[in-house]
């Protein structure tokens, strides 16, 4: 499992690179039916986190690395 450590949180900003990954979860609920999570690359070493579009916290872009890794090896299988 990949913990995202060293979160940084920060105003909101908008990203001026691509996401890295992202995910929407659905939610058999009345409020936040769907919730998107995205991971976009903010330079070299962070990487810039959105939930439902506010875009508030940073994180080491070697975890969001990892979680695209282990996305993509699962996908393979």
């Amino acid at each position: 499992m990949v913990y995202l450590i060293d979160a940084a949180i920060c105003d909101s900003l908008t990203p001026t690179r691509g996401a890295e990954i992202g995910f929407v979860f659905r939610r058999d609920a009345d409020t936040f039916r769907n919730m998107e999570l995205t991971f976009y690359q903010y330079d070299s070493g962070s990487c810039l986190v959105s939930l439902n579009g506010e875009k508030r916290l940073f994180v080491c872009r070697d975890s969001v690395v990892a979680i695209v890794e282990n996305v993509n090896t699962l996908l393979m299988d």
